[in-house]
């Protein structure tokens, strides 16, 4: 289906047809659905703005303040973009959001536009045999900037909860690194607890990284050398992770 260009209006943009770009996800009676589009702000006299739309109903998670009836994903992904763009964490900025009494919710984000996501580029540099050095090194400061990135959310008390290659966006021509998919995104009162999860989840879907390079990435992330005790501490709580979850 063909992209279409849409006002900042919710029932133009509730009823829009837009390109799909993943299965739609249901939960009970619930469901939530994104693709792509041409997004028109509400000034007549800007251009439109390449976008993903966020679309759901009844698609709703327990919290604290709300831990019977819940409230949208949408609107806590929301909430947590503003949290953690404001403490200078890359995101892709939120453009749009409303929701509606009856279980209706949208959000519009802007499209990375020049950047790749983290399991496109490691699949485009897949043979490590043909790997020159011009090309580790950029690999280092790529894996680096991830992990520092990281460590800044997690050093914020939150957990992204869905840490996978395929969320994280790097920018060749800037060096700039952002971070998508914030709907199960929350803040943590066990952060030791939640920052491995996420470092497992990432560790076990990117298999394209090599030894070397997941210490690189670890270093950087606690901010130590290859050789600090803290690292190796780290890896082995990891490697016990990743061996329970493929015997399980």
């Amino acid at each position: 289906m063909s992209r279409v260009i849409c006002s900042a209006d919710f029932t133009e943009l509730w009823e829009a047809p837009f390109e799909s770009v993943d299965d739609i996800n249901r939960r009970g009676q619930g469901w939530s659905e994104v693709g792509r589009i041409d997004f028109q702000p509400a000034i007549a006299a800007s251009a439109p703005i390449a976008a993903y739309l966020k679309r759901q109903h009844h698609y709703r998670a327990r919290t604290v303040r709300h831990p019977i009836r819940g409230i949208p994903t949408l609107r806590r992904e929301y909430q947590m973009l503003g949290e953690v763009s404001a403490a200078g964490v890359g995101v892709a900025e939120p453009l749009y959001f409303a929701e509606q009494g009856d279980g209706r919710a949208l959000l519009v984000v802007e499209a990375l536009q020049g950047y790749v996501s983290l399991d496109q580029w490691s699949a485009a540099q897949a043979d490590s045999q043909a790997r020159s050095q011009l090309v580790l090194a950029q690999r280092r400061q790529v894996l680096e900037s991830v992990a520092r990135l990281i460590r800044k959310v997690h050093d914020l008390g939150v957990c992204h909860g869905c840490l996978y290659p395929k969320h994280l966006f790097w920018h060749a021509g800037t060096g700039d690194v952002r971070l998508i998919d914030w709907e199960k995104a929350r803040f943590s009162r066990r952060s030791q607890r939640s920052r491995l999860r996420d470092l497992d989840s990432l560790n076990r879907h990117a298999p394209g990284w090599s030894r070397r390079e997941r210490v690189w990435f670890l270093a950087a992330y606690l901010g130590v050398g290859v050789g600090d005790p803290s690292l190796r501490l780290l890896w082995k709580k990891l490697l016990v992770k990743y061996r329970s979850k493929v015997s399980g």
